[in-house]
């Protein structure tokens, strides 16, 4: 009988503990929102692309990496395809400036809308996250994660700093990883490239007033 009540105790303590711990591997209880934090600033992050389980035949080179640099004032993009080529977005005061191939791009949100990830507040490519699709709580990359699934798309979100940990898309891993912000500055040939656009922008504004 008092083997029989000592057994009772422990499975009672078993099942006291386990109701406490917290759940990973398993639905556990869905987080409240925001399910992802907005980009802080300043902040500095990479986003490393793994190869699709299904590579495609394409000659087309792929996006391998990206960084992202954010401060109140100024952000850049740099990506860098499989082909070991790179690219860098810069966005400062309504202008974005593009290095490619060893020339400067300019576009001025005022004459055209800006379609580049730097306008954003917001990590859009989590935008389809919500309470219908959370799926539980597991460990990813050495994070607790709140996990979201849609379709194809399976997203990791840190449970503490709401950041995003790993995305999977049509089975291509995307993982983040964010470090120390960085100090920014605008290269010189991008600063005299918004100066030499200002004043020929200035020019035919004056050619244009009416005489």
């Amino acid at each position: 009988m008092k083997s029989f009540r000592n057994s009772l105790r422990l499975i009672f303590l078993l099942l006291t503990l386990a109701a406490l711990l917290p759940v990973f591997g398993s639905g556990g209880e869905a987080p409240t929102p925001p399910f992802v934090a907005s980009i802080p600033i300043p902040s500095n992050w990479t986003v490393t692309v793994g190869e699709p389980k299904s590579a495609s035949s394409s000659a087309t080179p792929r996006l391998v990496s990206s960084q992202f640099t954010y401060t109140a004032s100024l952000r850049r993009a740099i990506s860098v395809l499989s082909d070991g080529s790179r690219r860098e977005d810069w966005l400062t005061k309504g202008y974005l400036i593009t290095r490619q191939n060893n020339f400067l791009y300019l576009l001025d949100a005022k004459r055209e809308p800006l379609s580049t990830p730097l306008s954003g507040q917001t990590f859009a490519e989590f935008g389809w996250i919500s309470a219908a699709n959370f799926t539980g709580k597991e460990k990813v990359r050495g994070h607790d994660c709140d996990l979201f699934r849609d379709g194809e798309m399976t997203a990791a979100i840190d449970t503490q700093t709401k950041l995003p940990v790993q995305l999977t898309t049509s089975g291509e891993v995307s993982v983040y990883n964010f470090g120390e912000p960085e100090v920014l500055t605008l290269p010189s040939d991008c600063t005299e490239r918004i100066a030499s656009y200002r004043r020929e922008r200035d020019k035919l504004t004056v050619n244009r007033a009416p005489r």
